[in-house]
Protein backbone atom coordinates (compact mmCIF):
# COMPACT_ATOMS: atom_id res chain seq x y z
CA UNK A 1 0.00 0.00 0.00
CA UNK A 2 2.94 2.91 0.83
CA UNK A 3 5.03 1.49 -2.27
CA UNK A 4 1.42 1.76 -4.44
CA UNK A 5 0.93 5.66 -3.20
CA UNK A 6 4.76 6.18 -2.95
CA UNK A 7 4.57 5.59 -6.86
CA UNK A 8 2.08 7.71 -6.99
CA UNK A 9 3.61 11.52 -5.35
CA UNK A 10 6.35 10.09 -7.52
CA UNK A 11 4.42 10.98 -10.45
CA UNK A 12 2.64 13.58 -9.23
CA UNK A 13 5.66 15.33 -7.75
CA UNK A 14 8.60 14.63 -10.32
CA UNK A 15 8.84 17.63 -12.26
CA UNK A 16 10.75 15.36 -14.99
CA UNK A 17 7.64 13.15 -15.82
CA UNK A 18 4.95 16.22 -16.02
CA UNK A 19 7.73 16.71 -19.02
CA UNK A 20 7.51 13.36 -20.42
CA UNK A 21 5.67 9.86 -19.22
CA UNK A 22 8.85 8.18 -19.60
CA UNK A 23 11.94 9.74 -17.78
CA UNK A 24 15.91 8.94 -16.68
CA UNK A 25 15.29 7.75 -13.35
CA UNK A 26 18.92 6.20 -12.36
CA UNK A 27 22.21 6.17 -13.73
CA UNK A 28 24.97 3.95 -12.32
CA UNK A 29 27.91 5.70 -14.24
CA UNK A 30 30.42 4.39 -12.05
CA UNK A 31 30.08 0.20 -12.41
CA UNK A 32 30.11 -1.87 -9.47
CA UNK A 33 32.37 -3.08 -6.89
CA UNK A 34 32.92 -6.28 -9.42
CA UNK A 35 34.06 -3.71 -12.43
CA UNK A 36 33.91 -0.04 -13.27
CA UNK A 37 32.33 -1.47 -17.07
CA UNK A 38 29.37 -2.79 -15.16
CA UNK A 39 27.51 0.27 -16.10
CA UNK A 40 23.60 0.66 -16.28
CA UNK A 41 20.87 3.49 -16.94
CA UNK A 42 17.17 3.02 -15.48
CA UNK A 43 14.16 4.39 -17.23
CA UNK A 44 10.65 4.97 -15.51
CA UNK A 45 7.58 4.92 -17.32
CA UNK A 46 4.81 7.12 -15.07
CA UNK A 47 2.10 7.21 -18.06
CA UNK A 48 0.57 4.35 -19.98
CA UNK A 49 1.95 1.55 -21.83
CA UNK A 50 4.77 3.46 -24.46
CA UNK A 51 6.75 2.19 -27.47
CA UNK A 52 10.05 3.10 -27.18
CA UNK A 53 10.76 2.00 -31.01
CA UNK A 54 12.98 4.74 -32.61
CA UNK A 55 13.52 6.56 -28.77
CA UNK A 56 17.26 7.36 -28.21
CA UNK A 57 19.43 8.22 -25.48
CA UNK A 58 22.46 9.69 -26.26
CA UNK A 59 25.55 11.72 -24.03
CA UNK A 60 26.56 14.39 -26.25
CA UNK A 61 29.66 12.30 -26.76
CA UNK A 62 30.24 8.88 -27.98
CA UNK A 63 27.26 7.31 -26.31
CA UNK A 64 24.24 6.24 -28.32
CA UNK A 65 22.03 3.72 -27.45
CA UNK A 66 18.96 3.25 -30.12
CA UNK A 67 15.79 2.39 -28.10
CA UNK A 68 13.14 -0.73 -29.14
CA UNK A 69 10.35 -2.58 -27.44
CA UNK A 70 7.40 -1.50 -25.25
CA UNK A 71 7.61 0.12 -21.60
CA UNK A 72 4.66 -1.15 -19.64
CA UNK A 73 3.14 1.15 -17.12
CA UNK A 74 5.01 2.18 -14.04
CA UNK A 75 7.59 -0.20 -15.68
CA UNK A 76 11.33 0.22 -14.50
CA UNK A 77 13.70 -0.29 -17.36
CA UNK A 78 17.32 -1.10 -17.10
CA UNK A 79 19.48 -0.81 -19.91
CA UNK A 80 22.64 -2.58 -19.66
CA UNK A 81 26.26 -2.41 -21.12
CA UNK A 82 27.68 -4.78 -23.26
CA UNK A 83 25.91 -7.98 -21.65
CA UNK A 84 23.50 -8.89 -18.68
CA UNK A 85 25.68 -8.63 -15.86
CA UNK A 86 26.14 -5.13 -14.69
CA UNK A 87 22.73 -5.54 -12.74
CA UNK A 88 20.59 -7.89 -11.24
CA UNK A 89 17.01 -9.14 -13.03
CA UNK A 90 16.72 -9.26 -16.79
CA UNK A 91 18.18 -6.22 -19.16
CA UNK A 92 15.77 -4.36 -21.13
CA UNK A 93 17.74 -3.95 -23.31
CA UNK A 94 22.24 -4.39 -23.95
CA UNK A 95 23.61 -1.60 -25.56
CA UNK A 96 27.46 -0.73 -26.25
CA UNK A 97 29.86 2.49 -24.98
CA UNK A 98 30.60 3.79 -21.68
CA UNK A 99 29.54 6.99 -19.56
CA UNK A 100 32.87 9.22 -19.12
CA UNK A 101 32.94 9.53 -15.17
CA UNK A 102 33.86 13.45 -15.66
CA UNK A 103 30.31 13.73 -16.16
CA UNK A 104 28.21 13.98 -19.00
CA UNK A 105 24.56 15.32 -20.59
CA UNK A 106 21.68 12.37 -20.72
CA UNK A 107 19.15 13.19 -23.32
CA UNK A 108 16.40 11.10 -23.91
CA UNK A 109 14.54 11.75 -27.33
CA UNK A 110 11.48 10.33 -29.07
CA UNK A 111 11.00 9.10 -32.25
CA UNK A 112 9.93 12.03 -33.70
CA UNK A 113 13.15 13.46 -32.50
CA UNK A 114 11.42 15.55 -29.63
CA UNK A 115 12.62 15.89 -26.22
CA UNK A 116 11.23 13.58 -23.38
CA UNK A 117 14.07 13.78 -20.65
CA UNK A 118 17.58 15.55 -20.23
CA UNK A 119 19.73 14.98 -17.44
CA UNK A 120 22.60 17.27 -16.89
CA UNK A 121 24.97 15.41 -14.71
CA UNK A 122 27.59 18.09 -14.55
CA UNK A 123 31.41 17.77 -13.87
CA UNK A 124 32.09 14.53 -12.34
CA UNK A 125 28.12 13.97 -11.80
CA UNK A 126 28.05 16.42 -9.12
CA UNK A 127 24.66 18.01 -10.43
CA UNK A 128 22.69 14.40 -9.82
CA UNK A 129 25.11 12.38 -7.55
CA UNK A 130 26.43 8.91 -7.26
CA UNK A 131 29.68 7.64 -5.76
CA UNK A 132 33.23 5.91 -7.65
CA UNK A 133 33.73 5.25 -4.15
CA UNK A 134 30.88 2.95 -2.90
CA UNK A 135 29.34 2.63 -5.77
CA UNK A 136 26.45 4.30 -4.84
CA UNK A 137 24.47 5.50 -8.20
CA UNK A 138 22.79 8.70 -8.84
CA UNK A 139 18.84 8.39 -8.51
CA UNK A 140 16.19 10.72 -9.42
CA UNK A 141 13.45 10.37 -6.31
CA UNK A 142 10.95 13.31 -5.09
CA UNK A 143 13.00 15.39 -3.21
CA UNK A 144 14.75 15.37 -6.44
CA UNK A 145 18.62 13.63 -7.32
CA UNK A 146 19.91 11.97 -4.36
CA UNK A 147 22.88 9.33 -3.96
CA UNK A 148 21.83 5.78 -3.02
CA UNK A 149 21.71 2.10 -2.80
CA UNK A 150 21.39 0.52 -6.17
CA UNK A 151 18.14 -0.26 -7.04
CA UNK A 152 18.16 -1.55 -10.95
CA UNK A 153 14.56 -2.05 -11.73
CA UNK A 154 13.00 -1.38 -8.72
CA UNK A 155 11.33 1.89 -7.29
CA UNK A 156 14.34 4.24 -6.15
CA UNK A 157 15.77 4.98 -2.90
CA UNK A 158 13.62 7.75 -0.71
CA UNK A 159 14.94 6.50 2.92
CA UNK A 160 17.04 3.94 4.52
CA UNK A 161 16.23 2.47 7.67
CA UNK A 162 19.66 0.62 9.40
CA UNK A 163 19.25 -2.58 9.78
CA UNK A 164 21.86 -4.25 12.63
CA UNK A 165 21.49 -7.59 11.06
CA UNK A 166 19.82 -8.85 7.88
CA UNK A 167 16.48 -10.87 8.08
CA UNK A 168 17.47 -14.00 6.05
CA UNK A 169 13.21 -14.62 6.70
CA UNK A 170 11.91 -11.22 5.83
CA UNK A 171 9.94 -12.10 2.46
CA UNK A 172 10.92 -10.02 -0.58
CA UNK A 173 8.02 -7.55 -1.83
CA UNK A 174 7.73 -7.01 -5.83
CA UNK A 175 9.59 -4.48 -6.71
CA UNK A 176 12.32 -4.32 -4.44
CA UNK A 177 13.99 -7.82 -4.68
CA UNK A 178 16.79 -6.24 -6.43
CA UNK A 179 17.87 -3.90 -3.09
CA UNK A 180 20.65 -4.87 -1.29
CA UNK A 181 20.18 -5.62 1.98
CA UNK A 182 22.15 -6.15 5.49
CA UNK A 183 24.00 -2.92 4.30
CA UNK A 184 22.67 0.35 6.40
CA UNK A 185 23.85 3.50 4.35
CA UNK A 186 22.53 6.97 4.41
CA UNK A 187 20.91 9.00 1.60
CA UNK A 188 23.10 12.16 0.44
CA UNK A 189 20.53 14.75 -0.96
CA UNK A 190 22.55 16.62 -3.62
CA UNK A 191 23.39 20.08 -2.41
CA UNK A 192 23.86 22.26 -5.89
CA UNK A 193 26.73 25.27 -5.34
CA UNK A 194 25.53 28.19 -4.62
CA UNK A 195 26.10 29.89 -8.47
CA UNK A 196 24.69 32.44 -10.72
CA UNK A 197 23.79 32.31 -14.30
CA UNK A 198 25.00 34.86 -16.14
CA UNK A 199 23.86 35.84 -19.75
CA UNK A 200 24.80 38.67 -22.36
CA UNK A 201 23.61 38.68 -25.98
CA UNK A 202 26.25 39.68 -28.92
CA UNK A 203 25.39 41.31 -32.31
CA UNK A 204 25.78 44.00 -34.26
CA UNK A 205 24.64 47.38 -32.62
CA UNK A 206 23.55 48.66 -36.16
CA UNK A 207 21.50 46.87 -39.46
CA UNK A 208 20.00 47.86 -42.45
CA UNK A 209 16.95 46.82 -43.15
CA UNK A 210 16.32 43.85 -45.52
CA UNK A 211 19.79 42.32 -44.59
CA UNK A 212 19.89 39.14 -42.08
CA UNK A 213 21.52 39.74 -38.40
CA UNK A 214 22.35 36.90 -36.46
CA UNK A 215 22.04 37.28 -32.38
CA UNK A 216 23.69 34.70 -30.09
CA UNK A 217 23.16 33.92 -26.51
CA UNK A 218 26.36 34.01 -24.39
CA UNK A 219 25.75 32.05 -21.48
CA UNK A 220 28.74 31.82 -17.74
CA UNK A 221 28.75 31.72 -14.23
CA UNK A 222 28.04 27.48 -14.62
CA UNK A 223 29.69 24.35 -15.44
CA UNK A 224 29.81 23.35 -19.30
CA UNK A 225 27.58 20.50 -18.69
CA UNK A 226 25.10 22.72 -17.42
CA UNK A 227 25.25 25.55 -20.33
CA UNK A 228 25.40 22.96 -22.60
CA UNK A 229 21.87 22.01 -21.08
CA UNK A 230 20.05 25.44 -21.48
CA UNK A 231 17.01 26.02 -23.30
CA UNK A 232 16.63 29.58 -25.37
CA UNK A 233 13.83 31.44 -25.84
CA UNK A 234 14.02 34.60 -28.30
CA UNK A 235 11.92 37.76 -28.35
CA UNK A 236 13.27 40.01 -31.52
CA UNK A 237 11.00 43.01 -30.89
CA UNK A 238 9.04 42.80 -34.01
CA UNK A 239 6.51 40.51 -32.95
CA UNK A 240 8.66 37.23 -33.40
CA UNK A 241 10.13 34.85 -31.06
CA UNK A 242 12.37 31.94 -32.15
CA UNK A 243 14.47 29.24 -30.05
CA UNK A 244 18.20 28.31 -29.81
CA UNK A 245 21.20 29.40 -28.25
CA UNK A 246 21.50 31.50 -32.42
CA UNK A 247 18.95 33.16 -33.86
CA UNK A 248 19.17 34.78 -37.65
CA UNK A 249 16.37 37.40 -38.15
CA UNK A 250 16.02 39.92 -41.11
CA UNK A 251 13.66 43.18 -39.86
CA UNK A 252 11.21 44.61 -42.76
CA UNK A 253 11.34 48.33 -41.28
CA UNK A 254 14.00 50.88 -39.94
CA UNK A 255 13.77 51.32 -35.91
CA UNK A 256 14.98 49.99 -32.71
CA UNK A 257 14.01 46.76 -31.36
CA UNK A 258 14.51 45.43 -28.04
CA UNK A 259 15.80 42.04 -28.21
CA UNK A 260 15.34 39.69 -25.09
CA UNK A 261 16.25 36.21 -24.84
CA UNK A 262 15.15 33.66 -22.04
CA UNK A 263 17.78 31.05 -20.80
CA UNK A 264 17.10 28.61 -18.37
CA UNK A 265 17.17 24.78 -17.22
CA UNK A 266 16.22 23.70 -13.43
CA UNK A 267 16.90 25.99 -11.30
CA UNK A 268 18.62 28.14 -13.50
CA UNK A 269 17.15 31.32 -15.58
CA UNK A 270 18.33 34.04 -16.44
CA UNK A 271 17.14 36.89 -19.30
CA UNK A 272 18.83 39.58 -21.50
CA UNK A 273 18.12 42.43 -23.36
CA UNK A 274 19.96 44.26 -26.23
CA UNK A 275 18.63 46.92 -28.48
CA UNK A 276 19.52 46.76 -32.03
CA UNK A 277 19.45 49.91 -34.42
CA UNK A 278 17.56 49.10 -37.94
CA UNK A 279 18.54 51.64 -40.42
CA UNK A 280 16.92 51.91 -43.83
CA UNK A 281 19.22 51.45 -46.82
CA UNK A 282 18.70 54.94 -49.19
CA UNK A 283 20.91 54.37 -52.02
CA UNK A 284 20.19 56.27 -55.57
CA UNK A 285 21.51 55.19 -58.92
CA UNK A 286 22.73 58.83 -61.05
CA UNK A 287 24.51 58.61 -64.35
CA UNK A 288 27.00 60.99 -65.10
CA UNK A 289 28.05 63.60 -68.06
CA UNK A 290 30.37 60.83 -69.09
CA UNK A 291 27.43 57.76 -69.23
CA UNK A 292 28.79 56.14 -66.19
CA UNK A 293 26.41 55.27 -63.40
CA UNK A 294 27.05 57.02 -59.98
CA UNK A 295 25.94 55.34 -56.49
CA UNK A 296 24.98 57.99 -54.13
CA UNK A 297 24.58 57.42 -50.50
CA UNK A 298 21.60 59.14 -49.28
CA UNK A 299 21.88 58.57 -45.71
CA UNK A 300 23.78 60.24 -42.80
CA UNK A 301 25.54 57.52 -42.00
CA UNK A 302 27.99 55.03 -43.30
CA UNK A 303 26.62 52.12 -45.43
CA UNK A 304 28.28 48.85 -46.06
CA UNK A 305 27.70 47.83 -49.75
CA UNK A 306 29.57 44.03 -49.51
CA UNK A 307 27.90 41.68 -51.32
CA UNK A 308 26.19 44.06 -53.35
CA UNK A 309 25.43 43.71 -57.05
CA UNK A 310 24.99 46.50 -59.32
CA UNK A 311 23.22 44.83 -62.43
CA UNK A 312 22.16 46.07 -66.35
CA UNK A 313 22.94 43.67 -68.97
CA UNK A 314 26.10 42.56 -67.15
CA UNK A 315 26.97 42.34 -63.00
CA UNK A 316 28.88 44.23 -61.03
CA UNK A 317 29.35 43.04 -57.68
CA UNK A 318 30.98 44.75 -54.60
CA UNK A 319 33.77 43.04 -53.14
CA UNK A 320 34.23 42.99 -48.72
CA UNK A 321 34.88 46.03 -46.83
CA UNK A 322 33.18 48.20 -49.48
CA UNK A 323 31.90 51.12 -47.52
CA UNK A 324 30.43 54.52 -48.99
CA UNK A 325 30.76 57.09 -46.46
CA UNK A 326 27.39 59.55 -45.64
CA UNK A 327 26.19 61.54 -48.98
CA UNK A 328 29.33 59.95 -50.44
CA UNK A 329 29.64 59.13 -54.00
CA UNK A 330 30.94 55.69 -56.10
CA UNK A 331 31.06 55.67 -60.03
CA UNK A 332 30.59 52.40 -62.09
CA UNK A 333 32.27 52.51 -65.97
CA UNK A 334 29.25 51.87 -68.04
CA UNK A 335 31.74 49.15 -70.00
CA UNK A 336 31.39 47.12 -66.89
CA UNK A 337 27.70 47.65 -66.49
CA UNK A 338 27.24 47.50 -69.85
CA UNK A 339 22.93 48.61 -69.90
CA UNK A 340 21.23 49.44 -72.52
CA UNK A 341 18.38 51.95 -73.20
CA UNK A 342 15.64 50.47 -71.80
CA UNK A 343 17.05 48.07 -69.29
CA UNK A 344 16.62 48.99 -65.87
CA UNK A 345 20.34 49.13 -63.94
CA UNK A 346 19.54 47.45 -60.37
CA UNK A 347 21.45 47.57 -57.22
CA UNK A 348 20.81 44.15 -55.15
CA UNK A 349 21.63 43.65 -51.59
CA UNK A 350 23.78 40.54 -50.67
CA UNK A 351 20.30 38.98 -50.36
CA UNK A 352 18.86 39.63 -53.87
CA UNK A 353 16.58 42.45 -52.50
CA UNK A 354 16.49 45.41 -54.77
CA UNK A 355 17.76 48.34 -53.32
CA UNK A 356 17.91 51.07 -55.96
CA UNK A 357 16.57 51.35 -59.49
CA UNK A 358 17.63 53.81 -62.83
CA UNK A 359 15.06 53.63 -65.34
CA UNK A 360 14.37 56.04 -68.54
CA UNK A 361 11.16 57.56 -66.94
CA UNK A 362 10.63 60.64 -65.08
CA UNK A 363 9.79 59.20 -61.89
CA UNK A 364 11.28 59.45 -58.42
CA UNK A 365 9.58 57.50 -55.49
CA UNK A 366 11.26 56.51 -52.10
CA UNK A 367 10.22 53.64 -50.07
CA UNK A 368 11.24 52.67 -46.63
CA UNK A 369 13.92 49.81 -48.33
CA UNK A 370 14.54 51.35 -51.52
CA UNK A 371 15.22 54.85 -53.61
CA UNK A 372 14.06 54.66 -56.90
CA UNK A 373 15.58 58.07 -59.12
CA UNK A 374 14.99 57.68 -62.47
CA UNK A 375 16.36 60.36 -65.49
CA UNK A 376 14.85 61.27 -69.09
CA UNK A 377 17.06 60.94 -71.88
CA UNK A 378 17.60 63.97 -74.28
CA UNK A 379 14.85 64.83 -76.73
CA UNK A 380 15.41 64.50 -80.38
CA UNK A 381 14.51 67.68 -81.54
CA UNK A 382 14.46 70.87 -79.46
CA UNK A 383 11.13 72.27 -78.45
CA UNK A 384 9.56 75.23 -79.75
CA UNK A 385 11.77 79.03 -77.79
CA UNK A 386 8.75 80.50 -76.48
CA UNK A 387 8.50 77.48 -74.16
CA UNK A 388 12.05 77.00 -72.93
CA UNK A 389 12.87 79.07 -69.98
CA UNK A 390 16.00 80.16 -69.91
CA UNK A 391 17.98 79.26 -67.08
CA UNK A 392 21.07 81.63 -65.53
CA UNK A 393 23.87 80.28 -67.66
CA UNK A 394 21.27 80.51 -71.08
CA UNK A 395 20.14 83.90 -70.20
CA UNK A 396 23.99 85.06 -69.83
CA UNK A 397 24.27 83.89 -73.15
CA UNK A 398 21.59 85.82 -74.50
CA UNK A 399 23.20 88.84 -72.98
CA UNK A 400 26.73 88.46 -74.90
CA UNK A 401 25.26 87.88 -77.83
CA UNK A 402 28.24 89.66 -80.49
CA UNK A 403 27.70 92.56 -81.77
CA UNK A 404 27.83 92.23 -85.42
CA UNK A 405 25.08 88.99 -85.43
CA UNK A 406 22.94 89.28 -88.43
CA UNK A 407 19.85 87.70 -89.64
CA UNK A 408 19.39 85.45 -92.12
CA UNK A 409 17.63 86.13 -95.48
CA UNK A 410 14.87 83.86 -95.40
CA UNK A 411 12.11 86.37 -96.23
CA UNK A 412 10.28 86.83 -99.63
CA UNK A 413 8.83 90.19 -101.34
CA UNK A 414 5.76 89.17 -103.04
CA UNK A 415 5.37 89.96 -106.17
CA UNK A 416 2.76 92.52 -107.12
CA UNK A 417 -0.99 91.95 -108.08
CA UNK A 418 -1.59 93.03 -112.30
CA UNK A 419 -3.83 95.94 -112.09
CA UNK A 420 -6.53 96.82 -115.03
CA UNK A 421 -5.84 99.36 -117.00
CA UNK A 422 -7.34 102.90 -116.23
CA UNK A 423 -6.85 105.08 -118.85
CA UNK A 424 -8.26 104.38 -122.82
CA UNK A 425 -5.36 103.52 -125.07
CA UNK A 426 -3.05 101.59 -122.45
CA UNK A 427 -1.50 98.62 -122.97
CA UNK A 428 -2.57 95.49 -122.34
CA UNK A 429 -2.33 94.28 -118.34
CA UNK A 430 0.20 91.82 -119.49
CA UNK A 431 2.19 93.90 -121.36
CA UNK A 432 1.96 96.41 -118.41
CA UNK A 433 3.22 93.42 -115.67
CA UNK A 434 6.24 92.58 -118.62
CA UNK A 435 7.37 96.79 -118.57
CA UNK A 436 7.22 96.26 -114.55
CA UNK A 437 9.21 93.14 -114.14
CA UNK A 438 11.68 94.55 -116.66
CA UNK A 439 11.92 97.69 -114.89
CA UNK A 440 12.27 95.94 -111.40
CA UNK A 441 14.89 93.50 -112.88
CA UNK A 442 17.10 96.72 -113.70
CA UNK A 443 16.13 98.53 -109.98
CA UNK A 444 19.33 97.21 -107.63
CA UNK A 445 17.03 96.09 -104.69
CA UNK A 446 19.23 97.75 -101.75
CA UNK A 447 17.67 101.29 -104.14
CA UNK A 448 13.76 100.15 -102.45
CA UNK A 449 13.97 101.87 -99.79
CA UNK A 450 15.41 105.22 -101.66
CA UNK A 451 12.63 104.94 -103.87
CA UNK A 452 10.47 104.45 -100.99
CA UNK A 453 10.92 108.14 -99.50
CA UNK A 454 11.17 109.46 -103.03
CA UNK A 455 7.66 108.66 -103.45
CA UNK A 456 6.23 109.52 -100.18
CA UNK A 457 8.02 112.98 -101.01
CA UNK A 458 6.23 113.38 -104.33
CA UNK A 459 2.81 112.03 -102.60
CA UNK A 460 3.22 115.13 -99.82
CA UNK A 461 4.04 117.47 -102.64
CA UNK A 462 1.39 116.81 -105.29
CA UNK A 463 -1.24 117.19 -101.88
CA UNK A 464 0.56 120.44 -101.47
CA UNK A 465 -0.09 121.93 -104.78
CA UNK A 466 -3.51 120.57 -104.78
CA UNK A 467 -4.26 122.65 -101.80
CA UNK A 468 -3.27 126.04 -103.09
CA UNK A 469 -5.59 125.36 -106.89
CA UNK A 470 -8.74 124.98 -104.36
Amino acid sequence: MYRGWLLVGIVVLSPTAAGAAVSISEVAWMGDSDSPNNEWIELHNAGGATSLTGWQLTDGNDLVIDLAGTIATGEYAVLERTDDAPAAGDAFLIYTGALPNVGATLTLTRSDGSLADRVAGGENWEAIGGSNETKDTAQYTSSGWVTGVPTPGGTNTTEITAVAEPDETASETSGSSRVARGVSRTVEPLQLPDVTLQLGITSPEMIYVGQPVTFTAEPSGLGKTWLDSLQYDWNLGDLTVDTGQSVTHTYAYPGEYVVTVKAGYARYEQIAKFTVTVLPMRVAIEETADGDYRLRNLSRYEIDLSGHTLYGTQAVIFPERSYLAPQGTVVIPRERVRSTVGVPVTLFDAQDQSVAVYEFETVVSAQPDAVVVRSVPAAPTAPPRETITPTASTQAELDTTPPDFTFAATSTVPSPEPVAAAVSGAPPVSEQAAAVSAATERIPKDAYPYLGLFALLMIGLLAVLAGKRE
